[in-house]
């Protein structure tokens, strides 16, 4: 893929293949045919990304308001607005014998001052007051995503990317994004940290802590074939515009993702950054 140096933020930027895709076994090369004939059907386009708001998933870490004996299935933990474990998610809880067991949220109650959180099964062993509880996934239902920000926010209404567990992507729209701390009886919470949270209108899949969350700009941009098709040749190839009616960042740092995939499990993926300039 021929990798462009720059995106004009105010023009069509055009994206090329010039070398068309082959097959790693027979050398023949994957056309257009060979990407209709493919099951189920196979597509080549381009993905861009802002990459300055690229961000992870966090592992978001509360504590207990009061003991919680044996077996127990009910922790009261301080008031996060808005409340990122959610019904379906997994906290792990690390136990003084050092066992770190995962548990699955069954039901959530919200009070005034703490938050119930009813587990699926009783703990393993008895906790004291304070003992840390760990946000480690969000479940398919979730739409309140605890993350880490390395460079700049995500905004009100961006594209946000979910790179699930089976490392599949699920896009949503972001309704509202916030830096939360957690509260107790009406107060600041101690020994709690700051969140970025970012709230989504609709539901997705499994994502784990980690997981890479990215600002989609825009949609799949599908790619064209061109030229005679051979087999090794810089004659042919796929390619794709960028329209000058994407919004590019003003200044800013573009991720472009291209995938050619021929078929169930025949993927090829190439990605890099370009510099968005006037």
């Amino acid at each position: 893929m021929r990798q462009l140096n720059t995106l004009s933020r105010r023009g069509d930027n055009v994206v090329y293949w010039p070398i068309g895709p082959t097959n790693q076994t027979t050398g023949a090369a994957l056309d257009q045919v060979a990407l209709n004939a493919a099951s189920p059907t196979g597509s080549a386009v381009i993905r861009l990304y802002n990459e300055r708001k690229e961000c992870r998933i966090a592992e978001l870490v509360t504590r207990t308001r009061s003991a919680v004996a044996e077996s127990g299935t009910v922790l009261e933990v301080p008031v996060i607005s808005p409340f990122p474990f959610e019904v379906g998610d997994s906290v792990r809880i690390l136990f003084d014998q050092g066992s770190d067991v995962q548990y699955t949220i069954s039901t959530v109650t919200p009070g005034s001052d703490f938050n119930e959180l009813t587990l699926n099964t009783g703990i393993f062993k008895a906790i004291v007051a304070g003992h840390p509880v760990r946000l480690v996934k969000k479940s398919a239902s979730s739409v309140q995503y605890p993350v880490t920000v390395a460079d700049v926010t995500p905004d009100q209404s961006d594209e946000i990317e979910y790179e699930t567990d089976d490392l599949s992507l699920a896009k949503k729209s972001s309704t509202f994004v916030r830096f939360s701390t957690a509260t107790e009886d009406g107060d600041t919470a101690e020994n709690q940290a700051s969140y970025c949270i970012i709230t989504s209108t609709t539901a997705g899949a499994t994502v784990s802590v980690g997981r890479r969350v990215r600002i989609q700009l825009g949609g799949p941009i599908t790619q064209q074939e061109y030229g005679t098709v051979s087999a090794g040749s810089d004659a042919w190839g796929f390619a794709g515009t960028v329209p000058d009616t994407l919004v590019l960042p003003d200044h800013g740092l573009v991720g472009i993702e291209g995938e050619f995939a021929c078929g169930a499990g025949l993927k090829y993926i190439e990605k890099w950054t370009v510099k968005v300039v006037e």
